[in-house]
């Protein structure tokens, strides 16, 4: 082979070597996942990186066809060290042997210079093969999907072969494509990996960031609930009895007005009070008189219409509204609440009703309230457990 077609050769192989090394072992440090085998076999790539380099600086020459033979030798046996050791045990075992054969190596090349160590070619050629054989047999009997690295070393086998074998001048550049394929194929299954890497990292990101979302989502939930709650609870207290289920005073006059000032219609009026009230308190207690309270609240809202307004107005006394209720109609219904009283709630408890309808009586609440409290204290005179209404 003439000098510049060896030449050219050479810088071929000492480029692809390079270049591919240099790309492998970037993304083997930065993204492929530790403590692992597609990590530890990535680092055997910085042998040929390291050797191409230290050959082209400490010879001032590009490494030749038996130097990169050398140098395939180094590390086809690395990378076997790798795939003979399991890749969780001892991980930190890799750098170093890698590390420890460049000092020894790098300190025969510079002692002993390449000649003692070339005398037998053959050796070289012998031990490259046959760990490159042994590297692709155990990568396939292990079954662990590195088809890429398999092809990749299939190829870099091929390359060294046409090397070692082929003779003729014009054939021996056959080695350089096939060496391109090699280098090629095993960083193609890198970027494979890193690929596959990104996108768990990317998934897990994914759910990660979805799960929270979800758990921001209840806290928030949560927390409206929660807000919502009290709210509903501030309502209720500021509209409701505390003891019963009807309105308070200030909500049942609210109710009478805004049904005054809204609705043009004719609308009644009933003011009650339970009769003997204290009487009950003194004989049988006040947990007695508030059971008793609840239980006149309980008969009535069952017995009006679902348009009506109960409301506590004082201690004994409640203002039912009746909106679009005749006289006529609000006796009825005060005669109902009576009997029924007296029917179903306990210790023979007696109601007295007065009456004031809209617009007869008046057009105001306070109107309305002092017409049915005349008619109220009209029953109490006429003996309680009486309907009584002023016109």
């Amino acid at each position: 082979m003439g000098v510049c077609s060896e030449t050219m050769l050479n810088n071929y192989n000492f480029i692809i070597i390079v270049c591919f090394s240099f790309l492998i072992v970037t993304f083997n440090f930065s993204l492929v996942r530790k403590n692992s085998l597609l990590r530890n076999i990535g680092h055997t790539f910085f042998i040929p990186l390291y050797f191409a380099i230290f050959f082209f600086l400490y010879f001032n020459e590009i490494p030749s066809i038996k130097d990169i033979l050398f140098i395939e030798m180094v590390h086809m046996l690395t990378f076997l060290f790798c795939l003979v050791k399991r890749p969780n045990s001892n991980n930190v075992l890799n750098p170093v042997l890698i590390c420890s054969i460049f000092i020894l190596l790098t300190g025969i090349f510079g002692i002993y210079g390449l000649v003692g160590i070339y005398q037998n070619g053959l050796f070289i050629s012998i031990i490259l093969v046959g760990t490159s054989i042994l590297n692709i047999l155990i990568l396939w009997l292990r079954k662990n999907n590195e088809r890429g690295l398999i092809n990749g070393l299939l190829w870099l086998l091929l390359s060294n072969l046409f090397i070692l074998l082929v003779t003729h001048e014009l054939f021996k550049y056959g080695g350089i494509p096939l060496r391109g394929i090699s280098y090629l194929s095993i960083y193609c299954h890198f970027l494979k990996g890193i690929k596959k890497k990104i996108v768990i990292n990317r998934t897990e990101a994914d759910s990660l960031k979805a799960s929270l979302i979800e758990e921001y989502n209840q806290k928030m939930e949560k927390q409206l609930s929660n807000m919502q709650l009290k709210q509903e609870s501030i309502i209720v207290s500021n509209q409701y009895d505390t003891m019963t289920t009807a309105y308070n005073k200030k909500a049942i006059l609210e109710v009478l007005n805004s049904l005054l000032s809204l609705v043009k219609k004719p609308m009644s009026v009933l003011m009650i009070d339970i009769d003997n009230f204290k009487q009950i308190n003194d004989t049988y207690g006040h947990i007695v008189g508030d059971n008793c309270i609840k239980n006149v609240v309980d008969i009535m809202q069952n017995s009006v219409r679902k348009a009506d307004y109960i409301g506590r107005y004082g201690g004994d006394e409640f203002l039912v509204v009746l909106p679009n209720t005749s006289s006529d109609e609000a006796k009825s219904i005060a005669e109902k609440l009576r009997t029924k009283i007296i029917q179903q709630s306990d210790y023979n408890i007696t109601i007295s009703v007065g009456i004031a309808c809209y617009p007869e009586d008046g057009n105001k609440t306070t109107e309305l309230i002092e017409k049915a409290d005349k008619g109220l204290y009209a029953s109490k005179r006429k003996g309680k457990n009486s309907v009584c209404y002023i016109k």
